[in-house]
């Protein structure tokens, strides 16, 4: 990581390794039918968003969304796939978010 053609900030340097921990991520953008149906288990599991989100079509990208509720949204998915949440509100990583936009 850095600026290795010299044209950035004093802060690009000095060239370094980074190393990041593995994840996971789609192929695609999110659609707004998966949108929809991740959106629709969240709410039944103590989820609110501010937008329900829009979409051209149901295979097309989900638009119109703010990024408290794409966060809130990545939560959702993930605990629907039984996976553990990314986000908290809390230092201790024991509250979920969930609701609303931290403090």
């Amino acid at each position: 990581m850095g600026d290795t053609f010299n044209e950035g900030e004093s802060g690009a340097l000095p060239l370094h390794t980074v190393y990041v921990n593995a994840f996971y991520m789609d192929k695609s953008e999110v659609t707004k039918a998966l949108w929809d149906t991740v959106r629709t288990w969240a709410a039944t599991n103590g989820y609110s968003f501010d937008n329900a989100g829009s979409g051209k079509a149901a295979n097309h990208p989900v638009q119109t969304v703010n990024w408290w509720d794409c966060v809130k949204w990545c939560n959702a998915r993930s605990q629907q796939a039984g996976r553990t949440p990314a986000y908290y509100t809390d230092a201790g990583l024991t509250t979920v978010f969930k609701t609303g936009e931290p403090a």
